[in-house]
């Protein structure tokens, strides 16, 4: 699909008011197109002395965590195929209890990726800097 063929059907959302991680590959920089927020993508074009896009992908994000079920399945590959026969429910929901706090424990850990159902029209963000 086509740059065009995803912005013609994406919805169109407004730049004021909206919250959340931003993709522009347009600006590029170090994070490779992606924004934490609207104040970051504006910084960055205002920086480099260029209008704003029309618009760019809101993004989804995704933090770390680690899945007990895949996590067992991986560990228990190369054993016979009823391998996972002799472990409960309970015992698989305890380790999920347990990797969910270990990864409270850790930095927060996030990715972003686009959204290519949602639109951020930028408009005249370019004329003034967005609310902080």
């Amino acid at each position: 699909m086509t740059e065009k063929e995803r912005f013609l059907r994406a919805k169109k959302v407004s730049h004021e008011g909206y919250e959340g991680p931003l993709y522009c590959p347009e600006l590029g920089g170090d994070n490779q197109g992606y924004f934490a927020c609207l104040a970051d993508l504006h910084a960055r074009f205002a920086a480099a002395n260029v209008d704003a896009p029309p618009y760019a992908w809101a993004c989804e994000t995704i933090t770390f965590r680690l899945d007990a079920q895949q996590v067992v399945g991986r560990a228990l590959e190369a054993h016979h195929e009823g391998a996972t026969g002799g472990l409960s429910p309970d015992a698989i929901s305890r380790l999920q209890q347990t990797l969910d706090e270990w990864c409270a424990e850790l930095p927060v850990i996030v990715t972003y990726e686009p959204d290519y159902s949602r639109a951020v029209l930028l408009g005249d963000l370019k004329a003034r800097a967005p609310a902080a």
